[in-house]
């Protein structure tokens, strides 16, 4: 048992107010990052514990077990913030510590990236890793106000979970001692047991005697920032200098290398495969290298590239050359080797006066894939950098080589005459002792907090990786793999045996993932996965295979399709050289040797691949030489490259292919000429044989043609039918079946979106429209009233919950019936219209339905009645109400609109009951109604009046006695309220909230889990549970094209967000949520089907009121960023602070802005690390990983009032680079850098504002995405420009184009919409006349679409986003074809763009759906037959009568028999 001091003590911390009064306690979860209540934090700075923003102030906190002395005051700011919501959950804050000096350690390894600073003498507490405590004895300390400051520790016995998530504990249980109370909030709960912290407390019970507190578990306490638990585990992938805070067990060889990399000009780090040189290298060399002052290329080669050119190019980017001046290590042609030697030192000179204060390291990591595929490239490199290392500078500094490769490789650097220079300068690196695997598998997870290996699990890995050198990457997948099943916190041995162990875990992974990849629709088959993974693999000496990297844009389009497919695998790498130019590898050498699959398939292609290696060789050699006739293949060697071609055409590139062609034209030109004769009559017979095929080719065109317009037919049936999704994708299937077209394409990816989230469908119900649809309130059973050409008829659907969905018909539904419901219990369904007709039937709890005989209940409403707004059963089934509206409101009495009755099986009581008028007030008007309370007695009635000034109406919900009047609750003087899910679910809102305030139906629950401002406007599902927040639809009745909607889901009990994309349906609460499992199912009645929509959980909405301001995407992290303003209340006053937002693939975060920097715009760079949020007069520079305020720069004002003639004028900021900005102001284009904020003016381009007619005005700049240096400049008459910039300064290429006038703006200002091609081939402009392309040194500018406006953005495959002219939607454009591709019937919704891969994401204020653009390509229907289930519907059943089936259309089953 371990003792309370062990892990605990170091960690505890105490908070103060002002006056320097305790208010509770904390304790370090990480170093740096402090844990305690929400409460704590509010009442240490005097603000709402239950605002759901974080409080700005920093608060003060000391370490008091300190030994000698507690540590001085330091401050700690909130980072994390859960408040205190109104059940009373919630309350957690991490907060970083902003003060501690700091403690220098061994220089390897530290704490996880992202806490504050370290405290001398603290260390963060230790958790237990178990989840059952009861009973366990625990300890805790705190900070009563009795004791002083010196605290009192509490112990007793911790008990089981409660509501909220808490543990219950028992103070005082077997001894004497004071209470938890006030002063121990925050405190960690250590069991003594398990020793570590499994919790911290939260609350206790008052009055006198009361023994029982509360904790908050450990494992919410950490959810709530999971960058405290990342893996710490890297997998296949080697680590990189941001993992050296978790790289192990090497410091003593990181400070040997560096050491010799400081003495030594080449230093290569040579080991076998798999000992871990690229880690050691990058996590524990280059740190060192760099805090001692040297600058680093990391130099990545692209295959087939000469890499002395690539390095060139590299090394120029990073230091760019002086204007004039020509600098390079590249070698010329015909300069003597001597010159040679002396240019690269020169060069390495240059290098110098820009490196850092110790001088300048190349980094060659992998180096041996070069050498084995390309040695005399690769020995080329070497002279080029081995003089460039003799050069120096005044003052020091030196330039170093250092290169990782495996030992053999050693050999083919040696020759001609190297050996001396690099001889005693090779750093060997081992494998990993047991000590140093020890260290490698426990210390990672030591430093996250709440986790932990079971006993012996750590000591059973390095056991099992033994001594082999080729260990390490092993125990690196399968520690991975572990931390990826851990439970509660713990790797466990179950886990660790279900992955095959260290030897096994890579092997399994890999065959199962492949597996996965290749079954999917739209996934490559084996054959095409095997010819990828060959690729990346070359044959060496003996049986052994090693990795090789492939350029992407060298492999063939299905081995493209098949790297992007395999990429999230992990078996591939999908990166990128120094040049920007993506590579294609294996994940890491270990799969050629541990993957048995991967290994069998390369030594059954062994002979083929050593030829095909022989082949390239033998080609550059041609092709180095000027291509001369006597180095084409002859003898042997062209006798063996026609059958080893022919075996495998498809690996062949089409130089190789034309390699061998030529060889073999070359060989036969010397019998040609016998052979004219036969090759006249051969010419005869072939133009015989020609005329038959043309015949034949006429009937084909013909039917071709048939087809076509079959096919066109149906795709405009398809997009005609609204309502009807499921129709409108089977009618696309047939279509696309009849003929593959572009538009059968388009329709295939517009139709697959409504249903892109769909999980089944189920055709229940006849030809018709859904009116009205019911639940029970757990969702299982659900009814629905459809309207067809038999009129009206009511079905109850059951197996909602996952069992055997079926529908049962329920006789003798009333002629008028518009409303239907079901009671809680789903034991009874009744339906009813404007004329007082009800029916009811009892249909049982079984998951089969009967049919019984309806229940009769008539009563008479006022004859102007209209329709029906309320039928609502009790929550105990035993009465009925039935609430009609007419034309005007209901202010009258609710004698003639509204009864009630009661309902037994065998009957129901007459007429029914009319409420007493004493519920309604003189004045009022009867809004809404429901039966909510448990009391069958009571009715709730929602009613309003107007304020004497008629400018708005106050709301007034009560509860009340149904034959007296009486009201026993009461809600007055609301601005809003919101009544829905058949009354399960009440809204409220007063001019003071901020807040909505939502309450369950009181069996149910108590307050909903709520968290939406006052703004934002929201239905309910027909459970009531569910709160649904969905994007305006859109009308496609003008443009014939489908329609879908974003929709989230706020689950009032759990708190917790869900999204989908689904059908938009033409009747509120269609929808029913089944909550059985952890994902929700949307049930949506639409037509004659039932669709069910999984709903995953969802980190959005992004808005906190009506609408985002603005929104942008990062093009390489598909980061997303916004502008969120501040909700404000019915007055427009605000109601909290606007915000900042970014999403990516770490969560949703959120920053507030200062109300007087009002941004209206927001810019992401290009790989996602800042964003610059801006207006005309300021702007904002921030990191996206924190939202911390880089740079900042506004207009000079006076009285609040921006200076005449001294406005910044910002009209644009756009990307630069990977990680830069241009700003386009008033006073010209500056370049903003994106790390430091400094902001440099570009005086060349000639932009600063002169006036607002001049027609040479510059009204746009724009970086050119895959040329760093290169930006775009767009003026006001059309002229497009090419510029470079080199040390701050801009200058021109010569390069220019005139496009077309761009049009002047209603704001008196020129227009300027333009978009750069996202690989930097062409520009995209909005002129006059429409858009135009223009593609530097390719001819002038082209027309694409006329009439059209840019929206962007315009992918490398040619693809853009356009907004045609007219209330159209927007649309994608091929400049390729200069065609328009498809439409996007969702495009109103959507505030962002974005191409990734094969799809186009839209980001909205409510998430973010993508279309799959591979239909356009492959017209594939795998997918939607996929979505739509084994057995579709028969759509040949569903055609409306008024349609005739054109000729030549294939209206077969098109998801069966698809072969």
């Amino acid at each position: 048992m371990a003792h309370v001091d062990d892990g605990l003590t170091l960690g505890i911390a105490r908070f103060r107010n002002e006056d320097g009064e305790v208010t509770g306690s904390g304790f370090l979860i990480a170093q740096g990052t402090l844990c305690t209540c929400a409460h704590v934090v509010a009442r240490t700075l005097g603000t709402e514990e239950t605002d759901p923003l974080p409080p700005e102030p920093s608060v003060t906190v000391d370490f008091p077990l300190l030994s000698p002395a507690a540590s001085p005051p330091l401050r700690a700011k909130v980072t994390h913030w859960r408040p205190v919501g109104e059940d009373g959950g919630g309350d957690i804050a991490l907060l970083t510590l902003e003060g501690g000096d700091g403690e220098g350690g061994d220089g390897e390894g530290g704490d996880v990236e992202g806490g504050g600073a370290p405290v001398p003498g603290t260390a963060p507490v230790r958790f237990a890793g178990g989840d059952s405590v009861w009973d366990h004895p625990f300890r805790v300390l705190g900070f009563p106000r009795r004791t002083g400051d010196h605290g009192v520790w509490v112990q007793g016995r911790l008990r089981a979970p409660v509501g909220r998530g808490w543990t219950s504990m028992e103070a005082r249980e077997a001894f004497h001692g004071p209470a938890i109370g006030q002063g121990f909030s925050g405190a960690p709960v250590w069991d003594t047991e398990q020793g570590g912290v499994v919790g911290m407390t939260v609350a206790a019970d008052r009055g006198s005697g009361a023994t029982t507190a509360y904790l908050i578990p450990a494992a919410l306490l950490l959810g709530l920032d999971p960058s405290l638990r990342v893996s710490p585990f890297r997998g296949l992938e080697p680590f990189r200098e941001q993992d050296a805070a978790v790289f192990f067990a090497r410091h003593a060889d990181s400070k040997r290398i560096a050491a010799a990399v400081r003495s030594t000009p080449f230093v290569p780090v040579a080991g076998a495969s798999g000992v871990g040189k690229s880690s050691l290298v990058r996590a524990g060399v280059l740190p060192l290298l760099r805090a001692s002052g040297y600058t680093v290329t990391d130099f990545v080669g692209q295959p087939d590239t000469d890499p002395v050119t690539a390095l060139a190019a590299a090394l120029n980017r990073q230091f760019p050359a002086p204007r004039g001046t020509r600098y390079g290590p590249a070698p010329e042609r015909g300069v003597p080797e001597g010159r040679s030697a002396e240019r690269a030192v020169l060069e390495g000179a240059r290098i110098l006066e820009q490196a850092g204060t110790a001088g300048h390291v190349i980094v060659l990591d992998q180096f041996e894939e070069t050498v084995g595929t390309r040695p005399d490239e690769a020995r080329a490199l070497l002279d080029t950098l081995l003089p460039m290392t003799r050069a120096t500078r005044p003052g020091g500094g030196r330039l170093s080589v250092l290169a990782t490769l495996r030992s053999a490789s050693m050999e083919e650097l040696v020759a001609g005459g190297r050996a001396q220079e690099l001889s005693g300068t090779v750093q060997m690196v081992g494998p990993l002792d047991p000590g140093q695997l020890d260290e490698i598998v426990r210390r990672p997870v030591d430093g996250i907090p709440g986790v932990e290996f079971e006993p012996g699990l750590a000591e059973r890995v390095v056991a099992d990786a033994g001594s082999e050198a080729g260990a390490l990457p092993l125990v690196e997948f399968a520690l991975a793999e572990l931390w990826e099943r851990q439970e509660h916190g713990r790797l466990t041995h179950a886990a660790y045996r279900e992955i095959g162990g260290v030897e096994g875990a890579l092997s399994r992974y890999a065959d199962h993932q492949l597996a996965q990849v290749c079954k999917e629709p739209e996934g490559p088959d084996e054959a095409t996965a095997r010819r990828l993974f060959e690729r990346l693999a070359r044959p060496v000496k003996g049986s052994e295979f090693t990795r090789v990297a492939c350029g992407f844009e060298q492999l063939p389009a299905e081995l493209r399709a098949a790297a992007q497919a395999l990429a999230g695998t992990r078996l591939l790498v999908v990166g990128r050289d120094s040049s920007g130019k993506e590579t294609v590898a294996l994940a890491h050498e270990s799969l050629v040797r541990q993957w048995p699959t991967l290994h069998s398939w390369l030594d059954e292609s062994r002979a083929f691949l050593v030829w095909h290696e022989r082949l390239g060789a033998r080609l550059r050699e041609w092709d180095a030489a000027g291509r001369q006739s006597d180095l084409l293949l002859r003898g042997q060697e062209l006798s063996a490259a026609r059958p080893m071609a022919a075996q495998r055409p498809a690996e062949l590139s089409s130089e190789e292919a034309e390699f061998i062609r030529l060889s073999r034209l070359d060989r036969r030109r010397s019998v040609r000429r016998g052979r004219t004769g036969v090759a006249l009559v051969a010419c005869l017979a072939l133009l015989a044989a020609g005329l038959s095929y043309v015949a034949w080719d006429l009937r084909q065109d013909q039917e071709r043609d048939r087809r076509d317009r079959a096919a066109q037919t149906l795709v405009e049936q398809a997009d005609s039918l609204a309502g009807e999704p499921v129709d409108a994708a089977l009618l696309a299937l047939a279509a696309a079946r009849t003929s593959d077209t572009a538009r059968t394409r388009a329709a295939l990816m517009r139709h697959e979106l409504p249903l892109s989230s769909l999980q089944s469908v189920h055709r229940l119900f006849p030809k018709g429209l859904v009116q009205s649809a019911a639940a029970s309130a757990d969702g299982h059973r659900m009814a629905v009233l459809h309207k067809g050409a038999d009129g009206a008829r009511v079905y109850v659907v059951s197996g909602l919950d996952g069992s055997d969905v079926s529908s049962t018909l329920l006789p003798g539904a009333p002629v008028l019936a518009d409303l239907v419901t079901v009671s809680d219990d789903g034991t009874k369904v009744a339906a009813g219209g404007p004329d007082g007709v009800v029916r009811i039937w009892e249909v049982g709890e079984g998951k089969r339905t009967a049919a019984p005989t309806p229940l009769a209940w008539t009563w008479s409403p006022d004859r102007t009645a209209t329709a029906s707004a309320t039928l609502d059963f009790s929550a105990d089934g035993r009465r009925l109400l039935h609430f009609v509206g007419g034309p005007t409101e209901t202010c009258d009495g609710t004698g003639a609109w509204m009864r009630l009755v009661e309902v037994d099986t065998k009957g129901v009581g007459g007429p029914g009951q009319a409420p007493p008028d004493g519920m309604l007030k003189p004045g009022e008007c009867v809004y809404d109604t429901a039966l909510r309370s448990d009391r069958a007695d009571r009715l709730t009635l929602v009613t309003g009046r107007e304020t004497g000034d008629e400018t708005e109406t106050l709301y007034a919900v009560r509860t009340g006695d149904v034959s007296t009047g009486r009201v026993t609750t009461e809600q007055s003087g609301l601005v809003d309220q919101l009544l829905d899910g058949g009354g399960r679910t009440l809204a409220t809102a007063r001019k003071t909230d901020r807040m909505w305030r939502s309450q369950l139906t009181t069996p149910r629950g108590t307050a909903g889990k709520a968290q939406l401002y006052r703004e934002q406007s929201f239905a309910t599902d027909a459970t009531g549970r569910f709160l649904t927040l969905a994007e305006e639809s859109f009308d496609t009745s003008a443009v014939g094209t489908p329609d879908a909607q974003l929709s989230v889901l706020h689950d009032l009990v759990t708190g917790r967000n869900y999204s989908a994309v689904v059908p938009t349906t033409p009747v509120d609460t269609l929808v029913t949520v089944s909550t059985e499992s952890a994902t929700p199912i949307i049930h949506v009645a639409l037509g004659q089907d039932l669709l069910a929509f999984r709903a995953p959980a969802t980190r959005y909405p992004f808005m906190s009121g009506e609408s985002v301001n603005a929104m942008d995407y990062a093009p390489d992290n598909q980061a997303i960023v916004a502008l969120v303003p501040a909700p404000t209340d019915s007055d427009n006053n605000p109601l909290g602070p606007a915000t900042v937002a970014v999403a990516d693939a770490h969560g949703l975060r959120r920053e507030k802005v200062s109300p007087a920097f009002a941004a209206d715009r927001i810019t992401a760079s290009e790989d996602g690390s800042g964003l610059v949020d801006w207006h005309e007069d300021g702007w904002e520079l921030r990191t996206t990983s924190d939202l911390a305020l880089r740079a900042k720069e506004e207009s000079p004002t006076r009285n609040g009032t921006v200076v005449a003639d001294r406005s910044l004028g910002i009209t644009a900021v756009t990307r630069y680079g990977r990680g830069d900005f241009l700003l386009h102001a008033r006073s010209g284009v500056s370049l903003l850098d994106g790390d430091s904020g400094e902001r440099g003016l570009l005086r060349e381009l000639g932009c600063a504002w002169k006036s607002a007619m001049n027609r040479h005005a510059c009204v746009a700049a724009l970086g050119r995405p895959g040329h760093p240096q290169e930006l775009f400049v767009l003026r006001a008459d059309g002229s497009a420009e090419l510029w470079r910039v080199r040390q701050g300064h801009a200058e021109r290429t010569g390069t220019s184009a005139r496009i077309d006038p761009l049009p002047f703006g209603e704001q008196g200002s020129w227009s300027a919409d333009a978009v750069v091609r996202s690989d930097g081939a062409s520009l995209a402009v909005t002129g006059r006349d429409g858009v135009f392309v223009w593609r530097p040194g390719h001819g002038r500018p082209a027309l694409l679409s006329a009439g059209s406006t840019l929206v962007g953005p315009y992918d490398r495959s040619g693809l853009l986003v356009l907004s045609p002219a007219g209330d159209n939607p927007e649309e994608v454009w091929d400049d390729g074809s200069a065609s328009k591709v498809v439409s996007l019937p969702v495009s109103h919704q959507v505030r962002a763009w974005l191409f990734i891969g094969h799809r186009l994401s839209g980001a909205t204020e409510l998430g973010t759906f993508s279309y799959d653009l591979r239909r356009l390509k492959d017209g594939s229907t795998s997918r939607l037959c996929e979505l739509l289930g084994p057995n579709p519907p028969d759509i040949r059943e569903s055609l409306p009568n008024s349609f005739d089936v054109p000729p030549g259309a294939d209206m077969r089953p098109p998801c069966r028999n698809r072969g």
